[in-house]
């Protein structure tokens, strides 16, 4: 092998015994699970467990994909903590050889785990590998099953419409954007995506994508199939989706970013401004479509249920004790934050148990509508413009990731969604107001007005679209005031979500969740 840098060298090392074929199979095991899996997993964008001790880290399963240039398996690991709860993860595993080994240090060497002693071999990570893409692939075409020692992978097919006659020479790459999944291109057609941190059930990405596929719910990329782990145990996980590659111009959230940008460096051009208008009109109605579609599933894990009483006073009761726990964490955090923040959340903080308390007030409404599946982390980076018309496209279905998967499949008001997308309008009109030391202060204040402007009709213009799009539909509140008084509570909830998140990750943010708590504030 070449000469190595002294990061590369530092890779754990592990005995040969038996052949190269049997590495992973089962015979260096223990030397894996002990020396390379912890420091790996710890430097993966998808681990979502950094600041959590590692106690020990094992190998449930480990299935053989049919391919012969290498040993490759998928592999189940399961991290145990010092304390809380262990998780698993889905790990794709090869050993490569001579020439194959060479080019992996010289090029990917973030993907090895282990060097073999006195052999020119390597064990590594597959998720960027073009042979196992293609496997999962057949997989998936074929239906086939591969067993295991405690369990198997199956592929399952939803659209074979998408399937047939697919090119078998089709360019594969692996996306650049992994974050918490690996996802895999084949040439223009389809998207595999492998969800890396399993929990036992049915994945939301997979469950909601396939019924409203069958449903020919037009808004979304159509799933054409998955992979599914299954376990005597534990049921079946979905481990990966394969969806259609829709043709588009970006997402939403870049499409606002753009018009907005354009609207502050020609504020007078209410042209554009009206086409942007339009736009998030045609937003709400997409957005009610998806609801009417989700609400019309007909499985019991899609059967909506009343929002009594009892059931909104627990809505809101989660929603007060969520914004309780915010406000405590910004009192922590106050004199850390940069000179606005610090004005805004003194006003928030001032406030406060103003705002807890308006998570108390009971509108005297019989019918609050009823709780149904939604979308769950719904904002305008959720959203792709179609690329040959002025349309939407809906992606990720899968919920806050952070959450657990009962939480993730549960029934909500649809409402938080709608407070999700009326958010993100909000942090788009915020995003082109970047502080930039403008001299006058006339056009920053008739910039901030435009901005504000823009957003409020813009938030008018997706509910008129969503109110068209939900005509009758009962899993809404019965009056148009109980449906105004919901929503605001729901982007209440929304906005100190908001402040948690940019308080733990980013405090220069912190300035957009707060300017709009402090305006409720006060």
């Amino acid at each position: 092998m070449p000469a190595v840098d002294p990061h590369r060298a530092e890779l754990p090392v592990v005995p040969l015994r038996g052949s190269l074929d049997d590495l992973i199979a089962g015979a260096v095991a223990g030397d894996l699970e002990r020396d390379a899996l912890p420091p790996f997993l710890r430097r993966q964008r998808w681990f979502g467990a950094k600041a959590r001790p590692m106690q020990a880290v094992s190998f449930i399963e480990r299935l053989r994909l049919p391919i012969e240039v290498r040993p490759t398996f998928l592999c189940i690991v399961r991290v145990q903590y010092e304390s809380g709860e262990p998780d698993e993860y889905l790990l794709p595993l090869a050993v490569a050889a001579g020439a194959d080994a060479a080019r992996l240090l010289e090029f990917s060497p973030g993907d090895v785990l282990a060097r073999v002693a006195n052999e020119d071999a390597l064990i590594y990570e597959t998720g960027g590998d073009v042979d196992t893409a293609s496997a999962l692939l057949a997989v998936i075409q074929q239906r086939a099953t591969i067993e295991g020692a405690g369990g198997s992978i199956a592929g399952v097919v939803v659209d074979p419409g998408l399937l047939v006659e697919l090119d078998p020479t089709l360019t594969i790459q692996r996306g650049r954007a992994d974050q918490s999944n690996t996802a895999f291109f084949y040439g223009d057609r389809l998207l595999l995506k492998l969800f890396r941190r399993l929990e036992p059930g049915p994945n939301p990405e997979f469950e909601i994508g396939s019924r409203l596929t069958r449903q020919g719910f037009r808004a979304i990329p159509r799933v054409a199939g998955g992979l599914a782990f299954d376990r005597p145990e534990h049921g079946r996980t979905a481990i990966g989706v394969l969806q259609q590659l829709v043709a588009n111009r970006g997402s939403a959230w870049d499409f606002y970013l753009q018009e907005l940008g354009a609207i502050v460096a020609a504020p007078d051009d209410l042209r554009r401004q009206e086409a942007s208008l339009d736009a998030a009109r045609q937003l709400g109605v997409r957005t009610g479509e998806m609801h009417v579609a989700l609400a019309g599933i007909a499985e019991e894990a899609f059967t909506p249920e009343p929002l009594d009483a009892a059931r909104l006073a627990s809505l809101l009761d989660g929603m007060a004790g969520r914004a309780s726990a915010v406000l405590a964490l910004l009192r922590e955090r106050v004199d850390t934050l940069p000179p606005q923040s610090a004005r805004q959340a003194d006003l928030v903080l001032t406030g406060g148990e103003a705002l807890v308390r308006r998570f108390s007030a009971r509108p005297h409404e019989e019918s609050f509508g009823e709780l149904i599946r939604v979308h769950g982390d719904y904002h305008l980076g959720q959203v792709l413009r179609r690329r040959d018309e002025d349309d939407f496209v809906i992606l990720d279905f899968e919920g806050e990731p952070a959450r657990p998967l009962a939480e993730r499949r549960a029934r909500q008001s649809p409402l938080k969604d709608l407070a999700g997308m009326l958010r993100s309008f909000a942090y788009a009109g915020q995003m082109v107001l970047v502080p930039t030391g403008e001299a006058d202060a006339d056009r920053v204040s008739r910039l901030e007005q435009v901005i504000a402007d823009w957003t409020r009709q813009a938030s008018d213009r997706l509910l008129e679209g969503y109110r068209e799009a939900t005509t009758g539909a009962a899993f809404l509140p019965g009056s148009p005031d109980t449906f105004r008084w919901l929503l605001d509570r729901s982007m209440l909830d929304k906005a100190f979500y908001e402040l948690a998140y940019e308080l733990n990750s980013r405090p220069d943010w912190t300035r957009i969740p707060l300017s709009y708590l402090a305006g409720e504030a006060r």
